[in-house]
């Protein structure tokens, strides 16, 4: 994982935070191509989500006991 990758993940934790592409640029001050591509990342290792509107969201840890 990507220092960005790792700063876009903590930007949407706690998981109840759903957060537009454009916001999560804006709060970690880099470019929004940056920001879709670390999102895209994260997504494909099945950490965070995209709603139908279009905002991202972690997701919950499951814990294994």
């Amino acid at each position: 994982m990507t220092a960005l990758e790792s700063e876009v993940l903590e930007a949407l934790t706690p998981t109840t935070r759903l957060l537009r592409p454009e916001t999560l640029a804006a709060i970690l001050q880099r470019p929004r191509a940056e920001i879709d591509k670390a999102s895209k990342a994260l997504r494909a290792q099945g950490l965070v989500g995209r709603n139908a509107s279009g905002q991202w969201y972690a997701y919950r840890e499951q814990r294994v006991s």
